[in-house]
């Protein structure tokens, strides 16, 4: 991983368990951690059918309305994920979305150049300024084409949404980055977007991790429980209740 843009390091950590430090990032400044390709992530070895993707996280302020703050994106416009805080006048309304898609191949997650939200696989939630996140997104692909497969996103050892219409995940090599929209974002308003400044996330980003299997619902909550160690994990309050999604049938290609 390489660090862009000077984001401050060594801050202390959100991890509870942990006696490592976090990244802090501006997004006015653009900060980002940007990860190289490789194999077992996001080229060569695919298409996957399972994927996790876990980290800690504190929002310092969230986007204005209508706007954007990318936490963590991968791939691009035609296979990729996004995970991204959007900014709501409603605090009745999500602010965090969970998105993935494979725009090509058998196509789910909508169509490759699509505007707007149409046939979308993303799972939604709110966060609160100033908490401490724990986050885990699963892809539990359907390897038979009948896009059975589903996403699911927990926050804080439990499942905040889940939704079907999943196939696999293919080869995608645009860049992966942390805090900023490093390439082709697809996100639920604006459909496609390229990088671009003013879409970073600024607060505290902890201890991610990738896998190539989904975690279950117990490990995830392992994973959330396992950070206190011995301690009280209600000193992270949960604040996310789960959120209905509706999401039309993708098409196959």
């Amino acid at each position: 991983a390489n660090y862009f843009n000077g984001p401050e390091l060594g801050v202390t950590g959100l991890f509870p368990n942990g006696g490592g430090t976090a990244v802090r990032f501006d997004g006015t400044k653009d900060h980002a951690v940007r990860v190289s390709d490789h194999k077992d992530l996001n080229v060569t070895n695919g298409p996957w059918e399972e994927r996790t993707w876990e980290f800690w996280f504190k929002a310092e302020q969230l986007p204005a309305a209508g706007a954007f703050g990318i936490l963590f994106q991968e791939g691009g416009a035609t296979r990729g994920i996004n995970i991204y805080l959007y900014g709501t006048e409603d605090d009745a309304e999500p602010n965090l979305y969970m998105m993935a898609w494979n725009r090509a191949e058998t196509l789910w997650g909508g169509a490759l150049n699509q505007a707007g939200g149409d046939n979308i696989t993303a799972v939604s939630a709110r966060v609160i300024v100033g908490n401490i996140n724990h986050l885990v997104f699963v892809m539990d692909g359907d390897p038979s084409g009948d896009l059975e497969g589903t996403l699911t996103g927990y926050l804080n050892g439990r499942q905040v949404g889940q939704v079907s219409g999943v196939h696999l995940l293919y080869n995608h090599s645009d860049d992966i980055a942390f805090a900023y929209a490093a390439a082709q974002a697809v996100d639920h308003i604006t459909g496609n977007r390229g990088e671009q400044p003013g879409l970073g996330f600024t607060g505290v980003l902890d201890d991610a991790a990738f896998y190539d299997i989904a975690l279950s619902a117990e490990q995830v909550q392992a994973h959330f429980q396992g950070g206190f160690g011995s301690g009280d994990p209600q000193a992270i309050e949960i604040t996310a209740q789960p959120q209905d999604a509706t999401v039309q049938e993708a098409d196959t290609a």
